[in-house]
């Protein structure tokens, strides 16, 4: 799937590029930094192409997902399932999950919506999950990892680049109490472990295998398939 903005961007600068070099006309350094603006929009574009591919047929729906945790590879993966011509309403579909992690409001509703699917949906891990990733991969029913596969999960995290007052980092922080509350009762109810469990393995740190994994509950089986 690939999202329309960055290619109407790239078409745009691409064709008032065109002209001023044609012409020779304009500053050397605006023509020079729309050329950049056009590459990158078409990095950007193909970027959120590969994120997700879905194969669908009558018998069956495949989706692999392989990319950063945000709003837009979320509605990406989103759109692509909930499309008629690629995942039927009543199909279940297959996602095989690849994420490093990423935006923790982007991976809750990835998980409430997929978690409402009808057909319902079983996740994979062929490699490696972390972070959100892992909450995206507990949206299954049957979840299922590779027996070299693993998985990490931690405490939230803030990227923080700029001084901020008191009341700023406040603010901060209970942001960040309240999405570290929500990433713990979904592991724990989706695991069965307890709050206290999941709170230990988080400030852990911790990297575990398939046969952790499945132990834990994280998974319900292990798959090389």
């Amino acid at each position: 799937m690939v999202r329309e903005r960055p290619l109407v961007f790239f078409i745009l600068y691409s064709i008032v590029f065109l002209i001023l070099n044609w012409e020779k006309k304009g500053n050397p350094m605006i023509r020079a930094l729309l050329l950049f603006l056009s590459l990158a929009s078409a990095v950007t574009a193909s970027a959120d192409e590969a994120s997700v591919v879905a194969v669908g047929n009558a018998v069956s729906c495949e989706v692999r997902f392989f990319s950063y945790v945000g709003s837009d590879t979320m509605e990406a993966l989103l759109s692509q399932i909930e499309d008629p011509e690629v995942c039927l309403p009543e199909q279940r579909v297959r996602l095989t999950v690849q994420s490093g992690g990423g935006e923790v409001d982007a991976g809750m509703f990835a998980y409430k919506m997929l978690r409402k699917r009808p057909g319902g949906v079983d996740t994979h891990v062929e490699y490696s999950v972390a972070s959100m990733g892992v909450i995206v991969m507990l949206a299954g029913d049957r979840r299922t990892m590779a027996s070299d596969a693993h998985l990490l999960i931690h405490q939230v995290t803030q990227y923080a680049a700029n001084d901020y007052e008191l009341d700023k980092l406040r603010e901060l922080t209970e942001g960040m109490e309240l999405s570290h509350e929500d990433y713990v009762k979904v592991v724990a109810e989706r695991t069965g472990l307890s709050l206290d469990q999941v709170e230990t393995l988080m400030a852990e740190h911790s990297y575990l295998t398939a046969e952790e994994a499945l132990r834990y509950g994280f998974i319900t089986e292990i798959s090389n398939s």
